[in-house]
């Protein structure tokens, strides 16, 4: 009765931790501010505008604006990279391979939001991660005995929820990166409990691990990391019986690459090759410089990270030191192993960008966090869950339930709040505006062609200003970190107020004449 009653009180911390992260993710303001909120909103309103058709894999701009500028592209002798990004809004670039302006961002995240309401969309994926996150937690306490292990499960489900909801409102992607690399560690513990010597393998719970992993590299190209997994379970598979090792290898491998096949499409549509990452040059090149200045970075800005990896090792070290079984101690070796193998390579390779920021990193920590947390259950594994245990975890998942379907309740009577049109009688077809973060508003909200002039060089700002000048198209400009005086020493006309938004000027832009 004293662990039954222990088991419910974890639980309770664990729903109250997760009603507290729903309630914060309803009182945000939802605004596509920005390159990664924006990026994701214009994916999604591709896929809602052709939900039965291929057409939303290509994002690229085809606006006649965008043709022009294309244009210029086609023809200036400036190096791609002084403007390949100054003439596309944020998120997006001039791609040379297939002349286009794209998006950066895999289609996963926008596929996954176009599925909710339009001004709530993010915000209802980030609960529906922090339920399904909380709910495999809440799934293990209770089931066993151990008043460690549940306080350990419910200790490391607040530490996932903690960090994916300290960085969330930083990049859509990370909520289902984070709910996948819960759900992948929780697979991956389920079926290492089911392998013993003398018996096959679950061979469609791997092919389930397959398709997962194939699946969440259509929502950051980092999660390739979560590999790491797999080859922990083929590690497994060649200790206790390598005759199983090919056939598993198939029931992973095949899976896997059928559900990346979207993304690989997706690739092919954008860059011309199936290969290459939507990602632009900028954010995908590397250097041992960076190392050092980037794990500063982390230390900086990474409390959450840090304290739920600290745990992670404490834990590790408890299950490495507790008298098992040779096999279940192969089992908890091989997964700690893992785990934290896939994390220092992500740490590594993410330190070593150009360009960086700490949420990088923050899926794989969930993964580490919770692979460690899962394989704490192989400890004390029943051969059989009774039936009244299943019932005894019932509760705590229909709290978990009754938390979700009450934040979709009062998202559904919050609605985006656009801010007034600055430019009613903006013509897409023949002006453009040139803005930073704000742009994106502007764009996703009104239509508004946006290009981001502080991402190119001076001779490429003066080049393509005159170029858009001689075809004809009308020129703004949104006065953000300085863009007036900006545009204005790479032009030779004259700027006039029209026009505010935010708080910043708004000017349109008139040749000389001479």
């Amino acid at each position: 009765m004293r662990k039954r009653s222990f088991a419910l009180i974890f639980s309770i911390f664990l729903i109250l931790y997760q009603l507290n992260n729903t309630w914060v993710s309803i009182t945000q303001t939802e605004k596509v501010t920005g390159c990664d909120s924006y990026g994701y909103s214009k994916q999604a309103k591709l896929f809602k505008e052709s939900p039965n058709s291929l057409k939303a894999f290509d994002t690229s701009i085809n606006g006649d604006v965008q043709k022009v500028l294309i244009s210029w592209a086609n023809q200036t002798n400036l190096p791609s990279k002084e403007w390949y990004q100054m003439i596309a809004p944020h998120a997006h670039h001039y791609r040379d391979s297939t002349r286009k302006i794209i998006n950066q961002y895999p289609y996963g995240t926008g596929w996954l939001l176009s599925f909710f309401p339009e001004g709530i969309n993010r915000r209802s994926l980030w609960i529906i991660s922090y339920f399904g996150i909380a709910s495999l937690f809440l799934f293990c306490i209770r089931t066993y005995q151990s008043i460690l292990l549940n306080s350990s499960l419910t200790l490391f489900g607040i530490g996932s929820l903690y960090v994916t909801n300290s960085f969330v409102i930083r990049s859509d992607s990370l909520a289902p990166s984070c709910l996948f690399a819960a759900g992948i560690s929780f697979l991956v513990v389920n079926i290492f409990s089911n392998i013993n010597p003398g018996s096959d393998p679950p061979y469609y719970k791997i092919s389930l691990f397959g398709l997962l992993i194939g699946a969440s590299l259509s929502f950051r190209p980092g999660n390739i990391i979560f590999i790491s997994s797999a080859l922990a379970l083929l590690w497994l598979i060649l200790k206790i019986k390598k005759s199983h090792l090919l056939k598993s290898i198939l029931y992973f491998s095949i899976p896997a690459f059928i559900s990346s096949l979207p993304l690989w499409y997706a690739n092919f549509i954008n860059t011309g090759n199936i290969f290459t990452s939507t990602y632009s040059v900028h954010d995908t090149t590397f250097s041992f410089n960076m190392l050092i200045p980037n794990i500063i970075e982390i230390l900086k800005d990474g409390n959450p990270i840090a304290t739920v990896l600290t745990f992670s090792f404490l834990f590790s070290s408890l299950l490495l030191s507790k008298q098992l079984s040779d096999l279940k101690y192969l089992k908890i070796k091989i997964l700690i192993t893992s785990a934290w193998l896939g994390m220092f390579t992500m740490i590594l390779l993410i330190c070593l960008k150009t360009v960086f920021n700490p949420y990088y990193i923050v899926s794989q920590v969930v993964m580490t966090n919770c692979m460690i947390s899962f394989a704490g259950i192989i400890t004390e594994t029943p051969n059989n869950i009774s039936n009244d245990r299943i019932l005894k975890r019932i509760i705590p998942l229909s709290l978990s339930l009754i938390i979700l379907l009450s934040g979709f309740t009062f998202l559904s009577f919050q609605k985006q709040l656009a801010d007034k049109n600055p430019l009613p009688l903006f013509d897409s077809k023949n002006s453009i505006l040139w803005a930073d973060s704000y742009g994106s508003d502007l764009n996703y909200l009104y239509d508004i062609n946006t290009a981001k002039l502080s991402h190119g060089s001076h001779p490429a700002r003066k080049e393509v200003i005159a170029y858009l000048t001689s075809q004809g198209i009308q020129q703004f400009v949104l006065d953000q970190n300085s863009y007036a005086s900006k545009f204005d020493a790479a032009s030779s006309g004259s700027l006039k107020k029209v026009s505010e938004y935010r708080s910043f000027n708004i000017y349109k832009y008139t040749p000389n004449p001479f």
